[in-house]
């Protein structure tokens, strides 16, 4: 990684991000140089603020991330071997809380009985990590 510099305002929002994010030194240096990246496809000599804030939301979305590849437990009743489509809409309310939608339509069993009855399910979920 090449020396760079980063002004006033960029050293602010990392110290608020430390304190109010409770980011460790490692997630400090890999904000750094994810702000460093986002940088360098600007063409910018310098990291700012900009730079430094977006690279802070990647984190919260790495942070946040799940793998959704496994059916969900509502969808059609835990049963695997399903068919349908999700959308699902996450807000967070506050550090630690957030509110979720999950919406599943055209739901099916691929093979089996009632492979013709669909299901459609709107779910409501409120997360909290302690």
């Amino acid at each position: 990684m090449h020396p760079f510099t980063i002004d006033d305002d960029s050293s602010s929002l990392l110290e608020s991000a430390i304190d109010k994010l409770g980011i460790s030194a490692r997630a400090y240096n890999r904000i750094l140089k994810i702000a460093r990246t986002i940088a360098d496809l600007e063409k910018e000599p310098d990291i700012k603020v900009d730079h430094i804030s977006e690279a802070i939301q990647y984190r919260n979305l790495e942070r946040d991330s799940v793998p959704d590849f496994l059916p969900d437990a509502d969808f059609l009743f835990g049963q695997t071997n399903t068919k349908g489509h999700e959308a699902e809409f996450k807000f967070g309310l506050a550090q630690n809380v957030d509110f979720g939608l999950d919406y599943y339509w055209d739901v099916r069993p691929i093979k089996g009985p009632n492979t013709d009855k669909k299901e459609t399910l709107l779910q409501v979920d409120l997360g909290m990590k302690w």
